[in-house]
């Protein structure tokens, strides 16, 4: 399995690299996982919202694999237990060679960025900063691969 995430916002704080590594080291351990982090467009007053979405959802098309299955991180997606995800990795697993996650920048995503996507996943239903989201899907996927693997990490 290949995972690509690509994602507005880099890290701003050490804690928060230094968490995302350890999820990174630790998936790695298991699949492929690259990432294609953007910096978040400057905000001004001459830019709309719509127009930083815009340049978001341009970086982001940009580098979605050929052939991908394609998940957008976006409230309004399903919610999943981790043992139901990890069943859905699996048969993403069984039917595709990549995966690729797209998470938004402050203002979420473009409605542009659906053309591209096959399916929405919901973290939860509060909304999170882009770099929480981040965090969280590394955790839970590195948990769902765990689940698969039948390593002890869930309990």
């Amino acid at each position: 399995m290949n995972i690509v995430v690509n994602t507005i916002g880099k890290p701003s704080e050490g804690w928060q690299k230094e968490v995302l590594d350890m999820y990174l080291q630790r998936i790695k351990a298991m699949t492929n996982l690259s990432e294609n982090c953007f910096a978040t467009p400057k905000r001004t007053k001459q830019n709309s919202i719509n127009k930083l979405k815009h340049s978001e959802y341009k970086l982001l098309s940009q580098h979605i694999p050929k052939g991908a299955y394609v998940i957008a991180l976006d409230e309004n997606g399903p919610l999943y237990s981790s043992h139901a995800y990890a069943r859905k990795l699996q048969q993403y697993n069984e039917n595709h060679q990549t995966i690729c996650y797209l998470i938004g920048g402050p203002d979420g995503l473009s409605e542009q960025i659906f053309e591209h996507t096959h399916e929405k996943l919901a973290l939860g239903k509060f909304t999170l900063p882009h770099i929480l989201a981040r965090v969280i899907l590394y955790e839970q996927l590195y948990r769902c691969l765990t689940l698969i693997h039948k390593h002890p990490y869930h309990r």
